[in-house]
This record gives C-alpha cells, structure tokens and sequence, in this order.
C-alpha cells in the first residue's frame, strides 16, 4: 500500500513538472536570469517557510487524541483516522520543503546566467517545483481546517458526554465529595 501510494506520487509530481515544462516549451518564454533568479527565489522562500505549518497539523493530532471523556469506538476510530492524517501531513511537509529547495536551487542556477536567457526546461523545472510547494502549502491550510473541526467536535462531544453525567449523577443523587 505505501509503495503504491508512493509511485501514485511520484507520477503525479512528474507530469506536473513535465506540464510546466511543456508550458514553457511552446509558450517559447524568454526571461534574463537575474529577473527569474528574483521571483523564483521569493517564491521558495516563502513557500518553503511556510511549510512548518505541517507540523502544527501533527500537533494538533496528538492533542487531539489527548480529549477524555471518548467512548472505546470513537476513540478508535479517531486513532486510525488521526494516524492516517498524521503520516499524510509529514509526507506533506517532506514534498513541500523539498520542492520548495528544487526550486531555489533553479533559482540560484538562474541567478549564474545573469544577463543571458533561461531555457524553457529550467523555467519549467523551477515553476512545476513552486506550484507543487504551494499546492501543498494549500493542502495544509485545508487539512488543518478538516483537523480544528474535528477537535472542536470531539470537545463538544466529550462536554456532552460530561453534562450527561453530571445530569444522571444529580438525578441518582449522587454528589461530588
């Protein structure tokens, strides 16, 4: 399964490069290197940065489960779901650091041509590695939408679960000592 899902990606990766690639090829784009050098970099810096939120998604997983007050199959299921989603954010993150270094190392290949022209296939390379990083730049904001909505059902869940006991304790008679 993770073999699968792993050349399922890396296909995926490569025609988005080869589709910028090709872009660049019949758009017959001609760009100095140090005004390509500049907006690529900008790009990688940013994108590359930013991908850290990845790890707050991880976070906020392992304090998800954390939540009492869960009964034994919601509790499960939220273990193999959280599990799941966690391995999902680190491939995450590991894609989107690495392409965004792809493409600041285009970046500074550009920067040595200078004056010259950049090839269609490095203006290729270096956009399908920046779409890809922010594409997974977008994908963690989403995720980490999906995961906030989920703790804040799991909380308003186990709160439930807390007033129904505290209703069947003073309905029993029960008290707190």
């Amino acid at each position: 399964m993770m073999i699968a899902a792993f050349f399922t990606r890396f296909i995926f990766y490569g025609s988005v490069i080869c589709v910028a690639v090709l872009t660049f090829y019949f758009l017959d784009f001609c760009v100095a290197g140090e005004s390509a050098h500049k907006l690529f970099i900008a790009i990688a810096l940013v994108s590359g940065l930013v991908q850290s939120a990845n790890f707050l998604v991880i976070r906020k997983l392992s304090d998800i489960q954390k939540v009492e007050g869960l009964g034994f199959w919601a509790r499960w299921r939220l273990r193999l779901r959280a599990e799941e989603r966690r391995n999902t954010a680190f491939i995450r993150a590991a894609v989107g650091v690495l392409a965004a270094l792809g493409s600041a190392a285009m970046s500074a290949w550009m920067n040595i041509l200078a004056e010259s022209h950049v090839p269609f296939w490095m203006l290729g390379i270096a956009s399908g590695f920046s779409l890809l990083s922010i594409t997974m730049l977008f994908l963690t904001l989403y995720e980490y939408y999906v995961v906030s909505k989920l703790e804040t059902d799991i909380h308003w869940k186990a709160e439930d679960y807390q007033k129904k006991q505290d209703a069947l304790k003073s309905i029993r008679g029960e008290e707190d000592k």
